[in-house]
């Protein structure tokens, strides 16, 4: 499979702008990031709802962004989108909390290996060491130089960052 081919995200719509990575990569159509975020209900900070008028606001930094598998209480719409579009596409959600600690890198790397594109969720002030500690959506692309990390595609920064896989998790 060919690398991801990186797409900056517009704030808050990081998980957009991986869900296009992935579909570039299948040599599928991509869309323009609000509209997936309109399709996946983008919540935004009271602010920057001119900036957004199709996503609904809140004070609340944590309800801000794309939330991909309804783990906030509401439905998971990946799937749906999926087949609106008619995205060829099979999509697994699968919680870390799943995969046993002692193997996530083998996880990861034997899914990679498979062709599965992977996201992950993870804290932006986690990867940077700065930021707000919000939810964040990136792409695993691959195993890093050191078996034990992951090289990710940050959309936000718009660059590949390699992790430890534990301080990403």
């Amino acid at each position: 499979m060919p690398h991801f081919m990186i797409e900056k995200s517009k704030p808050y719509l990081c998980a957009p702008a991986c869900l296009n990575m992935v579909f570039a990569r299948f040599g599928l159509p991509t869309f323009p990031q609000d509209y997936l975020a309109e399709k996946l209900q983008l919540v935004v900070p009271i602010g920057m709802h001119g900036t957004y008028p199709f996503a609904q606001s809140s004070d609340q930094p944590a309800d801000w962004g794309v939330h991909l598998t309804g783990d906030t209480g509401g439905p998971d719409l990946i799937p749906e989108l999926l087949a609106r579009e008619g995205i060829p596409l099979h999509y697994r959600y699968v919680a870390y909390s799943r995969i046993p600690r002692a193997s996530v890198t083998e996880y990861v790397r034997a899914n990679l290996e498979r062709g599965v594109a992977i996201l992950v969720g993870y804290r932006y002030s986690v990867v940077f060491g700065t930021g707000m500690n919000v939810g964040h959506v990136g792409v695993i692309e691959g195993i890093g130089r050191e078996a034990s990390n992951f090289l990710i595609i940050e959309p936000e920064e718009g660059m590949r960052v390699e992790i430890d896989a534990e301080r990403l998790m």
